[in-house]
């Protein structure tokens, strides 16, 4: 059969460094090896940091918390308030923020683990998650609700969901639409970003682009 051709990535968004802290610890481990490589490629510095063990979030442009279970350390993910006073802080600043499956865990207000008791999490949307018995998994086909750090309004994309939580109640914003059907995912509005979708960065170069771009846009108005 014949080979398929790799995603050609568009060039480098520019010169400037655009500094990305990405969590990366027991909590929140699940990236696609590709999709930060294409974040990289595009003129990205990633800065690792831990929302378990850490203080505050490292300074950067931009923020990614990816998958992960952190069902398995809300205790500690909620015990450590200055890393959770710090993720406020730093969506409350306008700078993009990407949370996808276990970050958008850890961005809302509560998470009810298995045993029924609710943790704090960063409150840094206005929504609380609880964990299932059965997972939900799937690819998906959706069309963004607004704009976001990821995606303009009507942009469609592809993305694989896999987890073992949903939201307690319906999103305010959410970020996408089924685009067989009318059931929504997710939350969007302004600079956050929070879904359970994972999206495939090196599938679709520009969505990597316009994360860069925004975290460019506001590092030029940062030190204007």
């Amino acid at each position: 059969s014949a080979l398929t051709e790799p995603a050609v990535l568009p060039a480098p968004v520019g010169k400037s460094v655009v500094r990305i802290a990405i969590a990366q610890d027991d909590a929140f481990n699940f990236y696609y090896p590709d999709a930060l490589e294409t974040l990289t490629a595009l003129g990205a510095s990633l800065i690792p940091f831990s929302p378990l063990s850490d203080m505050c979030v490292p300074d950067a442009d931009a923020l990614l918390i990816g998958g992960g279970y952190p069902e398995l350390f809300a205790a500690r993910l909620s015990a450590n308030l200055s890393m959770r006073m710090s993720v406020q802080a730093f969506a409350a600043s306008g700078r993009p923020v990407v949370a996808e499956c276990g970050g958008l865990m850890y961005l809302a207000e509560s998470l009810t683990d298995t045993h029924g008791h609710t943790h704090s999490m960063s409150a840094v949307i206005p929504l609380q998650t609880r964990m299932l018995d059965r997972p939900v998994l799937g690819y998906r086909d959706v069309i963004a609700q607004t704009d976001s750090p990821l995606l303009t309004k009507n942009q469609r994309t592809r993305g694989h969901e896999f987890h073992y939580s949903c939201l307690v109640c319906p999103s305010p914003h959410p970020a996408y639409q089924r685009a067989a059907g009318h059931e929504t995912e997710g939350y969007a509005k302004d600079n956050v970003l929070a879904s359970y979708i994972h999206l495939h960065y090196a599938a679709n170069p520009e969505v990597a682009r316009r994360f860069i771009t925004q975290a460019l846009e506001f590092k030029g108005r940062r030190f204007a």
